[in-house]
């Protein structure tokens, strides 16, 4: 073996170098962004696998003996408010791991040791000062009468709690025999099919109700499965470039050695031995450098760390580093062995002869003739006669280029549209607001906001200026939906299943949220009266005509929830312009606690104007959201039941303004009213929104360093190209040609790949824009496809600078020799 020392040889290690360097970023980033989602994941739905409701303290030893966990948090109901409160909140004995699973953490203090000790939320603590002086927070609750409790430690806000407006306060578990919930978190080394089998059959033995968290779950399956189809791909991508930046350097390096493989054979070389050769001599030009890149590669994804923070903007990003590495050599070593067989397969096949006479592919005749292409001269014949020369490495090279641009293109589609899908999300669920105020209902009294607080909110000012944008009020009626013909229910299971939901809260207050009575069925739901505003944002779902829109507006109708099944189909089977009765007490709350017979009901017959398959107003209480109910303007409730209080307001600071003195002039509005908090949702909207963005970001981040990939991989292609013309140049030059005609000849070559390649990735791209299109549309409130034409044209315009580029790279290798 010889030693590489030529400037050739050293460009050529350094390029496979670089392609490892750029292999390892593009795993290791795309390996950490998908650990990061799943992080974010954990945030919004826990890191809980399982819960458990009502364990008896012994069954948990068992379930630990049984099941490895990292955490495993109990919770058990203590007390909560007395039933005229004006306040509503619940007391919860918990444990630590309760904490670690919720991912709420101690802002200050500490975890309470005593019975007379309790921790809180910070939003929790600013909706009920009234109660607190000093460190003592003084509650009156429904079991045990007045108590006081020292508050010793405050916790960062829990966003389910919050966007529920449920205010709990926590006390350390005792060591007591009661049942109580558990939420547990498998360890990673657990097989968690074999432990949810294991704790689904033990709760169902023992008749407790078992719940998986089915999300988080599919997200650490996404993130741990090293075969998936993601990673499958990009494996067969970094493959084919491997393969042919290797096969284009060694085919450089044996340009002049056929004949010597030619000699080795004549003088009866083993063909183990002629193989040993032809793998050794690979593996010495690309063995250290791919090592090298590899270990540059990792370095330098930690030395990103901060950069890939700060340029897009996130709370933190981890990188992800672990033995999941090694899948970087597969392809490496797959490229090594398929060249190594080409080329033993190649010396094999030819003869002695034509080896000892070997001429490299590039100088071949094996195009069609000049005079067959319709050129106008020469000069231009050239360049697409000699892509033609070899045209599989010609259409590799335009593929290649022409796929990674059209992932460029529909990564940036996809990320714009999973944008518009969230922020159709947050408009349509009430999400874009910051600051929300909710009212719980309690018995023989209807909580909230009436028309003249809601103007004094409307007219908030700080330093005279007016500080509110937008206040949108809904008004909410407890009752039952009245269904009179069976045949209107589609999925009479997903009712059933009703009361079984929400555990003890079902059974003991709620009693039965759905129940048949002598062929009519009764359903516990909500009439929710929506303002202009609201209706505006989601008219573009609904499929009435603008009458039926005024005669929603002016009270004439209703839109139906249609909750989905499992199926996604609506489990109501009502259709527009049908009518549907909804029946409710006349004190406009259920009271829970009286029989039927006690109490007086008004019936009411709605038209169903539209209906929706998404609710985006939360009303929090009574019934669990997913269970339908109907829509109407406040217009009607106003005008057919007298209802004048809003339960849920949303409001928007203007911009410029500090939310939180907002907040303070909200507060002392509502301080005086029972049953309403006001939770701010400023980091939550900012967050949804920062992640979705540097996802984007992110993505396209790793598409272009694929695009420069591709880049060095055609740069390599043409320096070979080149330098296998020499003597075709010299040729022309003896003929006539002039330098200029000769980089025209290098340059217009590189620009028709670039072309092709371009011609590639809009016909590929505008394919997988569709096909994405219709994957995200199921999570379309509204039908957008977005408009992708700026993309489309700069990576245009990328690809025939990169064809260009990689063209005018080689000129400096022959510059000498076109004097």
């Amino acid at each position: 073996m010889r030693l590489l020392k030529s400037k050739r040889n050293i460009f050529f290690s350094t390029c496979i170098a670089t392609v490892l360097v750029l292999f390892t970023l593009v795993f290791i980033i795309n390996r950490s962004l998908s650990y990061n989602d799943l992080l974010n994941t954990q945030k919004e739905v826990t890191i809980s696998h399982v819960y458990i409701e009502g364990l008896m303290p012994n069954d948990i030893g068992k379930i630990k003996k049984e099941v490895e966990v990292n955490y495993l948090g109990q919770e058990q109901y203590y007390d909560g408010n007395k039933a005229r409160s004006d306040k509503y909140f619940t007391l919860i004995n918990i444990d630590r791991d309760i904490l670690k699973i919720h991912g709420l953490s101690l802002l200050n203090g500490r975890f309470p040791d005593k019975g007379d000790e309790v921790i809180l939320e910070k939003w929790a603590k600013d909706n009920m000062k009234k109660y607190i002086s000093g460190d003592y927070i003084y509650l009156d609750l429904y079991h045990r009468g007045p108590q006081k409790f020292k508050i010793v430690g405050l916790l960062g806000d829990n966003s389910l709690n919050k966007g529920q407006s449920k205010i709990e306060i926590y006390r350390k578990i005792e060591d007591s025999p009661g049942p109580r919930d558990i939420y547990i978190s498998l360890s990673d080394k657990a097989n968690k099919v074999n432990s949810i089998a294991f704790l689904s059959k033990y709760a169902k033995n023992k008749g407790y109700n078992m719940h998986t968290n089915k999300i988080l779950l599919e997200k650490e399956a996404l993130y741990s499965n090293i075969f998936s189809k993601d990673m499958l791909l990009m494996n067969i991508l970094f493959f084919l470039i491997m393969y042919f930046s290797i096969k284009g350097i060694y085919y450089i390096s044996i340009r002049d050695r056929m004949r010597e493989f030619g000699v080795l054979r004549a003088i009866g070389i083993e063909n183990r031995t002629l193989y040993g050769n032809i793998i050794g001599d690979i593996l010495y030009q690309s063995l250290l450098p791919a090592l090298t890149g590899i270990i540059i590669g990792g370095l330098l994804s930690f030395l990103f760390r901060n950069t890939i923070k700060n340029l897009y903007s996130l709370d933190s990003f981890e990188i992800v580093l672990d033995y999941h590495i090694i899948l970087v050599m597969i392809p490496v070593i797959l490229a090594w062995l398929a060249l190594s067989l080409d080329n033993y397969r190649r010396i094999r096949r030819g003869t002695i002869t034509s080896l000892l006479n070997f001429e490299n592919e590039d100088t071949e005749n094996k195009s069609p003739r000049i005079r067959s292409i319709p050129t106008r001269n020469l000069i231009s014949k050239i360049p697409l006669n000699n892509l033609l020369k070899n045209k599989y490495k010609t259409l590799f090279m335009t593929l290649s280029l022409g796929i990674i641009s059209s992932i460029l293109i529909a990564g940036v589609f996809y990320s714009n549209m999973k944008n518009i899908a969230l922020n159709q999300a947050i408009k349509y669920e009430n999400r874009d607001y910051i600051l929300s105020i909710n009212a719980f209902y309690t018995a023989n009294e209807v909580s909230g906001l009436d028309e003249n607080e809601l103007n004094q909110i409307k007219n908030i000012r700080i330093n005279n200026k007016s500080a509110i944008k937008e206040v949108d009020g809904f008004k909410v009626l407890q009752g039952r939906m009245i269904i009179n013909d069976r045949d209107k229910i589609r999925d009479i299971s997903f009712f059933k299943d009703l009361n079984t939901t929400g555990g003890e809260y079902t059974k003991k207050v709620l009693k039965w949220i759905f129940r048949e009575d002598s062929g009519q069925y009764e359903v516990k739901s909500n009439i929710i009266g929506i303002n202009d505003a609201y209706l505006n944002k989601i008219r573009n779902s609904l499929k009435f005509s603008d009458s039926d829109l005024e005669k929603f507006k002016n009270g004439q109708g209703a839109i139906l929830y249609n909750a989905p099944n499992s199926k996604g189909q609506g489990v109501l089977n009502y259709k527009n312009k049908d009518i549907i009765s909804f029946k409710h007490n006349i004190k406009y709350y259920e009271n829970l606690d009286s029989p039927d017979d006690k109490e007086i009901f008004k019936n009411l017959d709605l038209q169903i104007l539209g209906q929706v398959d998404n609710l985006g107003v939360y009303t929090q209480d009574y019934v669990p959201d997913f269970v339908p109910c109907l829509l109407v303007s406040n217009t009607y409730l106003d005008k057919y039941t007298g209802l004048d209080k809003y339960k849920l307001v949303k409001i928007n600071p203007k911009p410029g303004f500090s939310v939180k003195k907002v907040s303070y002039k909200i507060l002392s509005i509502i301080e005086s009213k029972p049953n309403v908090n006001l939770s701010n949702f400023e980091e939550e909207i900012f967050s949804s929104r920062q992640f979705s963005d540097s996802q984007e970001r992110v993505l396209v981040s790793l598409n272009l360093i694929l695009l420069l990939i591709i880049f060095l991989n055609i740069c390599n292609s043409m320096i070979y190209k080149v330098l296998n013309r020499m003597d075709e140049y010299k040729v022309l030059m003896k003929i006539g040609a002039n330098k200029k005609q000769i980089r025209y000849i290098v340059l217009l070559e590189g620009l028709i790949l670039g072309l092709i390649s371009a011609i590639f990735s809009i016909f590929i791209s505008n394919l997988m824009e569709l096909g994405i299109y219709h994957y995200i549309l199921g999570s379309l409130y509204e039908p957008v496809f977005y408009n992708n034409i700026r993309t489309s044209i700069l990576v245009v315009l990328l690809n025939i600078v990169l064809g260009l580029i990689s063209s005018a790279i080689p000129l400096a290798y022959i510059r000498k020799y076109i004097k």
